[in-house]
């Protein structure tokens, strides 16, 4: 069974029908927090081309995606593992999580995200740069010794970004 949800719980199965195969196709049964990116031609896309997948499905009629169906390619990003073969991980720390993750043999599709240890401001630097050259909009800082807290981030992790120019 593979279902996908919003942030705020919405199911969004039905708008990501691409990625129910790949995700069938894990060697384990898991429960991921992650992300749906926009992906093609070998890079990240923006949140405006997901968002041309998002809420245009017309369910009563069974016939898809009315606009761009499956011409928006996406991925799944994988943050952090919830759940393994039938096992809840929350309480667990993110350290054992991250190990439990990387046990699981994923695909073009589903993939995990990537990690880096860093242990003072030059490394962090360092990292937050190299994370710009891939278009992220930042990083995310986390205490490996913490549990999982759905909904909430606490002092456990930080969203790093600089200041940039935009319109918003």
């Amino acid at each position: 069974e593979v279902e996908f949800y919003s942030r705020d719980l919405r199911p969004i199965t039905s708008e990501f029908v691409d990625l129910v195969g790949p995700a069938q196709e894990l060697d384990r049964d898991v429960i991921l927090d992650g992300e749906i990116i926009a992906y093609a031609e070998g890079k990240k896309l923006s949140f405006f081309d997901l968002q041309k997948r998002l809420g245009r499905r017309d369910k009563r009629l069974d016939q898809g995606d009315l606009f761009f169906g499956e011409a928006v390619p996406v991925r799944f990003i994988a943050f952090d593992l919830l759940g393994i073969d039938g096992k809840g991980c929350l309480e667990k720390p993110l350290l054992d999580r991250r190990a439990l993750l990387e046990e699981v043999t994923f695909n073009e599709s589903i993939r995990r995200c990537d990690v880096v240890f860093a242990s003072d401001a030059a490394e962090v630097d360092e990292a937050f740069n190299e994370a710009r050259r891939r278009e992220n909009e930042g990083l995310i800082a986390k205490d490996p010794t913490s549990s999982y807290s759905p909904g909430r981030r606490g002092k456990q992790w930080l969203k790093l970004k600089k200041a940039m120019p935009t319109l918003d």
